[in-house]
């Protein structure tokens, strides 16, 4: 019990440690935010502060002008009082291999090098900082801003090494993150090869590797080894990449060199019909044939075996909608909304299947949920634009009018034109039982701000210029 006197009996550094290693239990069940808790908590304990800040620096060996890079801040309590219990710094760390590359710098070079000084900070510090790494990483969306945000806690770390197992992640994560980057390739294959070497050596002995290893979330040897072989394949390198799946048995991975089904039979039977990875392996591949129907029953089933999959459950979602099950739709879509609430396409796809079981108002409000989340895709803001019509909700079709025209769309529909115009002037009442000519101006902004834009005036607006005379004539 946490809340328990002999918890609070316990040192500052165990209790950090204890609430690190659940939240990395919560961040297993994409429970974000109750992992956000447990590092709030670590940080009031440790009363340490981060903060992503920008400073001047070089990227490459060739800029001229020092231009602001992103690094981190760490601010420390002067009057804590954290005593490490896990001694001097282990030796025999994994290797960090340095970037050979002809034109980046393997770190960026700041103009003020003191202010990156991470020597003081202790091992619990750093397992804090790697796991507030490892939450953005999983909890942000897999684009390039999401590396630029998370590199400069790795790079914090890294500078200062002091765990076998933090180094070990470190290390690990880095190679994830950078294998995009062509220039940073053969460095990710050939650290993650130094990782394996490592982790086979006798030294150092098992018990420093165990120190904060749960604190971290520290993965075992053969996912590393997986992320080699797939990082070869993804290369070229296919014999080496089957050589090592073939080793570790990993049979659902084999698949992707024969396209043979029969090798997730075998990864199903050998599961003794537990696998939901395999089942799930299955139904993509019919997906990817576009056999939606047969595509089904396997991803259903890796479901029940595993409801915790939000990329299944879109899947499971989108091939219903294909074969108009809409109910298993819709229910597969709530439930990927549920575990992954920062999908915007699951969203749009779930006001799809409400607006084709003829729920309005729940369409209504996933869509504005997926206007949220996607503010730039003019797909979504199309469709919310005809559903708000259509329910009445006046304000939010002149938002997406505006939001159309920021966004350089070169036709809106006429007919949401003439509909807002003619519920001013009729004063019909909206969804909420107020009259629409309190939109009046509004209204006239809008229109004002549509023959404004070149693009619009061009391509649509020129025949559509009596409906904005007819609704200037409003008295």
């Amino acid at each position: 019990d946490c809340d328990g006197s002999s918890f609070y009996l316990q040192t500052k550094e165990v209790q950090a440690e204890f609430f690190l290693d659940v939240s990395h239990c919560f961040l297993r069940l994409y429970d974000f935010d109750k992992c956000k808790e447990c590092h709030l908590k670590v940080q009031k304990i440790l009363q340490i502060d981060l903060a992503l800040t920008a400073s001047l620096g070089k990227r490459t060996k060739f800029q001229e002008n020092n231009l602001p890079q992103m690094r981190l801040d760490i601010n420390l309590n002067e009057s804590r009082e954290i005593v490490t219990s896990h001694g001097e710094v282990t030796k025999e760390l994994p290797t960090d291999i340095t970037l050979n590359d002809d034109t980046l710098l393997p770190h960026i070079k700041f103009i003020d090098q003191s202010s990156l000084n991470y020597v003081n900070i202790s091992p619990i510090d750093q397992a804090f900082i790697l796991s507030t790494c490892i939450y953005l990483h999983k909890s942000r969306p897999r684009d390039k801003l999401t590396v630029e945000e998370v590199m400069p806690y790795i790079e914090c770390v890294l500078q200062a090494p002091k765990v076998w197992s933090i180094q070990y992640k470190c290390l690990y994560l880095r190679c994830l993150l950078e294998f995009a980057s062509t220039r940073k390739m053969e460095r990710s294959i050939t650290q993650l090869e130094e990782l394996h070497n490592t982790y086979t050596k006798n030294v150092p002995e098992v018990s420093e590797r165990q120190i904060l290893m749960h604190s971290i979330g520290l993965q075992p040897i053969w996912k590393c080894e997986q992320s080699q072989a797939e990082l070869l394949l993804s290369c070229g390198f296919t014999d080496s990449a089957l050589e090592i799946f073939l080793r570790l048995h990993l049979w659902d991975d084999v698949i992707v060199f024969t396209y043979d089904i029969q090798y997730y039979e075998k990864a199903w039977t050998v599961s003794n019909y537990r696998s939901a990875r395999a089942q799930r392996s299955i139904g993509l591949s019919y997906l990817r044939k576009q056999m939606f129907a047969e595509a089904i029953p396997y991803l259903q089933k890796s479901l029940d075996l595993n409801c915790l999959q939000p990329s299944v459950a879109f899947s499971l979602g989108c091939s219903c909608m294909a074969t108009n099950q809409l109910d298993l739709a819709t229910k597969a879509l709530q439930q990927c909304c549920s575990l992954d609430p920062d999908n915007s396409q699951a969203w749009n796809n779930l006001a799809s299947s409400f607006i084709r079981l003829n729920h309005i108002q729940k369409a209504f409000r996933a869509l504005k949920e997926a206007t949220r989340l996607s503010y730039d895709n003019w797909k979504i803001w199309e469709n919310f634009l005809l559903v708000s019509t259509d329910i009445g909700s006046f304000e939010d079709s002149i938002n997406c009018v505006n939001r159309l025209v920021e966004l350089k769309r070169k036709t809106i529909d006429s007919e949401v034109l003439r509909i807002l115009v003619d519920v001013v002037k009729e004063k019909i009442e909206d969804k909420n039982g107020l009259k629409a000519d309190r939109l009046k101006d509004r209204l006239q902004k809008m229109f004002a701000y549509v023959t404004s834009q070149e693009l619009i005036v061009m391509n649509v607006f020129p025949k559509h210029f009596d409906v904005y005379y007819d609704l200037i004539d409003i008295p």
